[in-house]
């Protein structure tokens, strides 16, 4: 139970809450507009996603330790310095690409190749976002790849509901919903770690325009969403 409790801690799966939003809105909106629903597929799709997110945290986590954008005396992640070692990181990654793997193995033997065609691409598509989210945030595009990851979980999910990707009418404005509220939240992030990013060179909402100017521009973006 120990090795479970350390593990979700590390990849702090208590904020994947987006997932299960992602879950919803997906079930939602494919009743509503398709009327299917395919709950051992969702399973799948809620794994996969879930060990995704936690990929990316993790792999981020080790590229700001590697980079010394965190130390131990004033980084908010406490990941590599309260929790787990790097070696136990690095063994984590492996675990969660294997669970991956072993998934979409399972999704070919019970829905095909074409079924796992679109779960690998949208799987790799979620990794790369997880890949380069750090890096993005150096150049002020931070937000690209982080927006992305999450829309991708809800197309995930939608996807497994009804066997379309929601690439035209309601289902796809609900992304770009997705994507604003998604973005909002990271704002908020980036104020909270302005001391952190401003010391290593990173770009953000927070960094480019000082942290008050930033709650004043994230306010009124609170506002416009709401008012959708």
């Amino acid at each position: 139970m120990n090795i479970i409790k350390t593990y979700l801690v590390a990849c702090r799966s208590y904020v994947t809450s987006t997932i299960f939003n992602g879950f919803l809105m997906a079930f939602i909106s494919s009743m509503v507009h398709i009327g299917s629903l395919d709950i051992a597929k969702s399973i799948i799709v809620y794994i996969v996603c879930f060990q995704t997110h936690n990929f990316m945290y993790l792999v981020n986590s080790l590229i700001d330790f590697l980079n010394q954008v965190d130390d131990k005396e004033t980084a908010v992640d406490r990941t590599l310095f309260d929790v787990i070692t790097v070696d136990q990181l690095k063994g984590y990654l492996k675990f969660i690409l294997f669970s991956i793997l072993s998934l979409l193995t399972l999704t070919f033997y019970w829905y095909g190749y074409q079924e796992l065609l679109t779960f690998f691409s949208l799987v790799i598509f979620q990794l790369l976002c997880g890949l380069t989210y750090t890096q993005s945030k150096y150049i002020g595009l931070g937000y690209l790849p982080f927006i992305s990851y999450h829309v991708s979980v809800y197309w995930f999910f939608y996807y497994s509901h009804s066997g379309f990707l929601p690439l035209t009418g309601p289902p796809f404005y609900y992304s770009i919903l997705i994507a604003f509220g998604i973005g909002i939240s990271l704002s908020g992030n980036y104020v909270r770690d302005y001391d952190d990013d401003k010391k290593a060179g990173i770009i953000t909402l927070a960094t480019y325009f000082g942290k008050k100017k930033a709650i004043e521009i994230i306010k009124f973006f609170v506002i416009l969403f709401v008012s959708f």
